[in-house]
C-alpha cells in the first residue's frame, strides 16, 4: 500500500513511521531497564520492591498513555465522521453563503462534463451547484432537478435542492417534502437537517415526527 498515492489521510506515511518508532523506543526502553535492574540493585542497594516500583511507574505512565491516547483518537474518528455525515449543513461549505471566485471556472468544467455525460447525475449536479454560486438561481433549479431524477437519493442532492427552493421562496410544502425524504432516507441526520432548514426560513417549516 503507497500511503502518498492512495491519499488515505494528509501524513499518514510519517504518522505510520512515527508510530513504529514510538513502538520500537517503548521496547528498548523495557528491555534496557529490566537488563540493568539487578545492577541498580548490587550498585545502590535497592530491594525487590524497590526494584518493582520502579518497573511499575515505568509501566504506569505507558498504559496511562496508551489509554489517554487511545481515547483521543476515538474522539477524533467520531468527529470526523461526524463532519462527513453532517458536511452539508455548514455554512463555510455551502456556496451561496460563502461565494466563491472558482463559480465561473466551475461552470466550465461542468460544462465539458456535461457535454460528454448528459445522462449523469454528477454533471448536472456540479453545474447546478456553480450556477447556484453564481446566483443564477432558476437555471440551477433545472439542473438540480435532472441530476435529481437520475440520484433520487443522493444525500448532498437533496439538501442543495431543499436550499435552493427556499432561496427561491417557493411554498413551505415543497420544502418540507424534500426535507422529509432526507430524514427517510438518513435519518441520523434528520433532526440537524429539520433545526437548519427551520432556521434558514426563519421558523416558518415545522416536522411532524412521524417516521
Amino acid at each position: 500500500m503507497n500511503f502518498k498515492q492512495d491519499g488515505i489521510a494528509p501524513n499518514s506515511g510519517r504518522l505510520l513511521w512515527a508510530g513504529f518508532m514510538a513502538i520500537l523506543a517503548a521496547g528498548v526502553g523495557f528491555g534496557v531497564r529490566g537488563g540493568i535492574l539487578a545492577n541498580w540493585g548490587a550498585d545502590f542497594g535497592f530491594t525487590g520492591k524497590e526494584l518493582g516500583d520502579i518497573m511499575g511507574a515505568m509501566f504506569s505512565s505507558f498504559c496511562f498513555g496508551i489509554i489517554i491516547g487511545g481515547v483521543i483518537a476515538v474522539l477524533g474518528v467520531i468527529e470526523a465522521r461526524q463532519q462527513t455525515t453532517h458536511h452539508h449543513l455548514r455554512p463555510r461549505g455551502h456556496p451561496r453563503t460563502n461565494p466563491r471566485l472558482e463559480a465561473r471556472a466551475l461552470e466550465d468544467v461542468a460544462s465539458v462534463l456535461l457535454a460528454r455525460y448528459p445522462d449523469e447525475a454528477a454533471p448536472n449536479l456540479l453545474m447546478g451547484t456553480a450556477l447556484a454560486a453564481l446566483g443564477r438561481l432558476q437555471e440551477a433549479r433545472r439542473f438540480l432537478e435532472t441530476a435529481m431524477a437520475i440520484e433520487p437519493r443522493d444525500q448532498q442532492l437533496l439538501f442543495l435542492y431543499a436550499r435552493l427552493l427556499v432561496d427561491l421562496t417557493e411554498a413551505p410544502a415543497q420544502v418540507r417534502d424534500i426535507v422529509d425524504q432526507l430524514g427517510h432516507s438518513f435519518p441520523r441526520s434528520r433532526e440537524d437537517v429539520e433545526a437548519y432548514f427551520r432556521q434558514a426560513t426563519g421558523g416558518v417549516l415545522h416536522f411532524e415526527r412521524s417516521y
